[in-house]
């Protein structure tokens, strides 16, 4: 048995059980990172986090490192705990060294398809089928789902679909749809006939966008009639290769904008995600936090949230309501239209949002999903920007700097009405 590392209160860290896990020659990426060891990088992140409350989570999963040199997981484990304490320097260290670490269970596969998406490396959607193998995705364990996977075969990607029905099956949250619609004018160049079968709150909103290359058909427990290959939403990059030119989406009934003769800008702002999602406490922001940015000058912002935390906004006056219900997602696209910016938290108003092109600011809590990057835009949503909660759970520095960002927009708006008068 390795010891477990033990830490100094001097802050001199001594792992000398910690054996030194050498890169192996050839890595996943396809060029090759920084010679690390993950000896040096467990070391030098934990001396970054003596004294912090969560050190013994990073302690613990070193000394699963000892314990396990050639298993990547307690590698991964340790990296997600760098990254929700908001050392991204860390996370990327000990993940590349786990990512030149042999992987042969899917588990393995499914942490290697996180890492590699976050990074940008595009072959981590193949990894990504792992997550059919696991017992993270109930969704998969449907009857709808099993009998997908029992009774029909499904799409590789390679297979040629000339002449045949391809069932596009939505998985996982209206986000994630949302993403993955763009594929369908591929699929329907390759098809002969694509049915995707999708959330019935985004029916309508798929229907004005792709009805006429594509048959759309709100999910159901039944399957449709006739089919020849299946495939699922998130399975859609792997299968085709490559990310496809972006074309925002359309409004089925767009709304006239509102009127910035007062050169002030009009923001929508959604601060909270589906309750029920596992960790919706991190990715939410509580409104009262909100409250400065309500304040912001030469902006009116309005309400696009939805759901149990939507009547948390009553309490402020200077927080509009729409002016008709957001009953689905096409009427939240047709309000959207009315506006100048969004503002949103990892939810799926700011694929919506995006998705048409409309400048959206996304901020994101230290522990936020792979797909969005390290950066702070994605190539996903060009007109999107990323700000990033830099200390877990504390959101005001991420919140002054969406007040900030809003503030240059509007001086620069307000710079242009004075030079450029309406007629």
């Amino acid at each position: 048995m390795h010891p477990w590392p033990t830490v100094d209160c001097s802050s001199q860290l001594c792992l000398s059980g910690l054996p030194s896990l050498r890169r192996r020659p050839t890595c996943t990426d396809a060029t090759e990172p920084p010679v690390m060891n993950a000896h040096a990088a467990v070391i030098e992140a934990l001396k970054r986090h003596v004294g912090h409350p969560d050190l013994g989570h990073l302690l613990r999963h070193s000394a699963a490192i000892c314990a396990s040199p050639t298993n990547p997981m307690p590698l991964y484990r340790f990296a997600d705990t760098c990254q929700r304490l908001g050392d991204l320097s860390g996370w990327r260290a000990v993940t590349d060294v786990a990512l030149c670490l042999e992987h042969g269970t899917y588990e393995q596969l499914y942490f290697r398809a996180r890492a590699k998406i976050r990074l940008g490396i595009w072959s981590g959607w193949s990894d990504y089928e792992a997550r059919f193998f696991g017992d993270k995705f109930t969704a998969y364990q449907s009857p709808y789902a099993r009998k997908l996977r029992w009774s029909f075969k499904a799409w590789d990607g390679q297979e040629s679909l000339d002449g045949r029905v391809l069932l596009v099956a939505f998985e996982q949250g209206f986000g994630d749809t949302i993403q993955m619609l763009r594929f369908v004018p591929q699929l329907a160049e390759r098809a002969g006939k694509v049915i995707v079968s999708i959330q019935p709150l985004l029916l309508t909103l798929a229907q004005h966008n792709f009805g006429e290359i594509a048959t759309i058909l709100p999910s159901t427990s039944a399957l449709p009639d006739a089919f020849d290959r299946y495939v699922w939403t998130m399975s859609l990059p792997a299968c085709l290769g490559q990310l496809p030119e972006f074309t925002p989406l359309a409004a089925p009934s767009p709304m006239d904008r509102f009127s910035s003769l007062d050169g002030c800008l009009h923001v929508g702002i959604c601060w909270a995600g589906n309750p029920e999602y596992g960790r919706d406490d991190q990715r939410s922001i509580p409104v009262a936090e909100l409250a400065p940015l309500f304040e912001c000058r030469g902006v009116h912002w309005h309400s696009l949230q939805v759901g149990p935390n939507a009547t948390a906004g009553d309490f402020y006056p200077h927080l509009r309501k729409p002016p008709l219900p957001l009953d689905s997602f096409a009427d939240t696209a047709n309000f959207i239209t009315a506006l100048d910016a969004v503002v949103s938290v990892d939810t799926a108003v700011c694929h919506l949002a995006a998705s048409m092109g409309m400048p959206t600011i996304l901020c994101v809590n230290t522990a936020s999903v792979w797909r969005w990057g390290l950066e702070n835009a994605t190539p996903w949503y060009p007109s999107m920007r990323i700000i990033r909660q830099h200390k877990y759970s504390e959101w005001d520095p991420t919140l002054t700097a969406v007040r900030e960002h809003l503030a240059r927009v509007v001086a620069v708006t307000n710079e242009y009405s004075a030079t450029h008068p309406a007629v």
